[in-house]
């Protein structure tokens, strides 16, 4: 119920609003139709106005866009001009450098060459991207294969170079090395000579080699002593002795010349025992007061029979029946016989105890 009356005000207040408007519209009707011809005019006025702006607007759009479509065109015909500026000059300044390389002496120098041929790759690169300096291409290839031929010969010399100093370093260590051999074997030297002083090899032609120490046989066959194996007078059997024959003698001649002047040292009464390197008898020596002669051979003199009988009247005018032959060699003993008395090695103890005519010395 208390909604319908609030429906009921509400309508009675729009009714009485209502009527209340119409009433001032009538009563106002001549300044509410003048504010409506105003209205009007302002608009019609308004539209004149805005069809005006726009005009301006596009007139102002247009002059917009053309003075930007001039800027535009007069900017890239700039920046063309500049960029035909700039590359007259970059190629005025390739030319000119381009020139200068050719005017240019090639260094043999590692280091500058290659410099050069990559400076020269890239000047041909340049070249061919502007016509104008194709006409250097062809020179610049000939200027790089110089150059890079230059390069070749100087990594060879280089190479070269670095074998020589290789080989003076080498020539050098092997330099120093041969001082310090040199050096080692002067102290070896130094050891042998003293070695063979002590040895006293000026009055020893024969070492028996079981009396030595390795170090004094080294020293002996360093000093040109022979090493070999003879039949000794004494012990009647083979040892091995280091032997220094003197004058044209051999080793087997140079033995049994010291062997049987040992031999004649343990013969009682013998004295003055000698070895003789001239025409005289090989060894001479002293028993009762009488000289007594031996020859050694080896069979030499049996080529030569006018020397070997020459010798052997020169031994019986000095020695008469005091002299004998000692052979070397058994197998000769026989032609040997025929021209005095004469022994082979095994039985030389016996022959000489024959020949000074007393008892077996040994």
């Amino acid at each position: 119920m208390q909604q319908d009356n609030s429906l009921n005000w509400i309508y009675g207040a729009s009714t009485g609003i209502v009527l209340i408007l119409i009433i001032l519209m009538y009563y106002y009707r001549v300044q509410i139709q003048s504010f409506l011809d105003y209205l009007l005019i302002l608009k019609q006025n308004i539209q004149f106005i805005l069809s005006h702006i726009f005009i301006v607007l596009v007139i102002l759009v247009l002059f917009a866009l053309v003075s930007y479509i001039i800027f535009i065109i007069i900017r890239a015909v700039y920046r063309e001009i500049i960029n035909i500026k700039d590359e007259k000059e970059f190629i005025k300044c390739e030319t000119e450098e381009i020139e200068d390389i050719f005017g240019q002496i090639i260094e043999i120098d590692k280091q500058k060459l290659t410099i050069e041929i990559e400076k020269l790759i890239q000047k041909i690169q340049i070249c061919r991207r502007h016509k104008q300096l194709n006409k250097f291409i062809e020179k610049l290839k000939k200027r790089k294969a110089k150059a890079a031929e230059l390069l070749e010969l100087t990594n060879k010399k280089q190479y070269v170079s670095e074998l020589d100093s290789e080989l003076y370093r080498k020539q050098e260590l092997i330099e120093n090395l041969d001082k310090e051999i040199r050096a080692k074997e002067l102290d070896k030297e130094d050891k042998r000579d003293l070695t063979l002083w002590k040895l006293n090899t000026e009055e020893n032609p024969v070492f028996i080699a079981d009396d030595l120490t390795r170090q004094e046989i080294d020293a002996l066959v360093k000093d040109n002593y022979s090493i070999i194996s003879e039949y000794d007078l004494i012990s009647k059997k083979f040892i091995k002795v280091l032997v220094k024959p003197r004058l044209n003698h051999s080793p087997t001649h140079a033995f049994l010349v010291w062997n049987t002047k040992k031999l004649l040292e343990k013969i009682k009464g013998v004295r003055s025992i000698r070895e003789s390197l001239t025409k005289e008898a090989d060894i001479t020596f002293i028993f009762n007061n009488k000289i007594y002669a031996l020859e050694i051979e080896k069979g030499n003199l049996l080529i030569k029979k006018n020397q070997l009988q020459a010798k052997v009247d020169y031994l019986n005018k000095k020695y008469q029946n005091r002299w004998m032959f000692i052979v070397s060699n058994k197998n000769l003993l026989r032609k040997y016989k025929k021209f005095g008395l004469a022994t082979p090695r095994k039985g030389v103890s016996e022959n000489l105890s024959k020949l000074l005519n007393i008892a077996h010395p040994i």
